[in-house]
């Protein structure tokens, strides 16, 4: 599939143009896989605003992976917090328990709904 970028007009915007459902899947892909909307725009021809507008449109979120994430830093933080304490590297260990805590309290505002996933 080779994806051309869009022709401007004189005025400086972009002339409308029809994108297929491979570029918004390809679009999609990349956007849950993290590149922001702005890159996706640059690299595949595709306006910010559509893109914003297909994101709310279809429901593309990233949050689901964050869950996974959360848990993963806050189990290594505790982990590194234990070994830490066990050596007596006290002050150290404090700082790896503040990190797990900062992990957690920013887990819990997301809410129930996305720990749910």
């Amino acid at each position: 599939m080779k994806i051309t970028p869009t022709p401007k007009t004189k005025q400086g915007r972009r002339a409308y143009r029809y994108h297929g459902p491979e570029v918004w899947a390809v679009a999609r892909a990349a956007y849950l896989a993290g590149e922001s909307a702005a890159s996706l725009s640059e690299r595949l021809g595709l306006g910010v605003p559509a893109i914003g507008q297909r994101i709310t449109r279809e429901g593309w979120t990233k949050r689901s992976l964050v869950p996974a994430q959360d848990a993963a830093i806050l189990t290594a933080a505790l982990e590194e917090a234990a070994k830490l304490s066990r050596v007596g590297r006290m002050t150290e260990a404090a700082g790896a328990a503040r990190a797990a805590d900062v992990v957690a309290r920013a887990a819990g505002r997301l809410g129930p709904r996305i720990r749910q996933r």
